[in-house]
């Protein structure tokens, strides 16, 4: 069975508005790239959870275990201590565990794939501004 528009506006009550975001499958470098810029992954790591079965892809036990790990820094960042450099690492730190966030949830009731394991890496550009996901 497919999910439909439909089935995604009145099941989830997502509203279908917006422009459409289609994408291919990225390639591997692609995926590593955008691992690292938009989620925040080290290279190593990056190397080490993003595979190519099926185009570019996180697990999606990693995926979570990556937003535990964010949210748990955030939370440690965010204890007052007014440092300068912490509030920046935190504000960074806030928009990498936003994404994974965000991408484990459209993914795992949205875009899944048939076996429901992998996310596909690719659509993290959908989520590049956080202001502008919303469209």
């Amino acid at each position: 069975m497919t999910d439909t528009l439909d089935d995604v506006a009145c099941l989830i009550h997502i509203p279908i508005e917006g422009r459409l975001m289609h994408y291919n499958d990225c390639s591997y470098g692609l995926g590593i790239e955008l691992s690292q810029t938009k989620l925040g992954l080290r290279e190593e790591e990056a190397n080490e959870k993003t595979h190519t079965q099926w185009g570019a892809n996180i697990s999606i036990p990693n995926l979570k275990k990556l937003y535990d790990r964010l949210l748990n820094k955030c939370n440690q960042l965010e204890d007052p201590t007014d440092e300068e450099g912490e509030d920046e690492e935190f504000c960074k730190t806030r928009e990498y565990c936003i994404k994974a966030f965000l991408l484990s949830l459209v993914c795992v009731t949205i875009f899944a794939n048939k076996n429901n394991k992998h996310v596909n890496v690719i659509w993290m550009k959908g989520m590049q501004d956080l202001y502008g996901v919303h469209t």
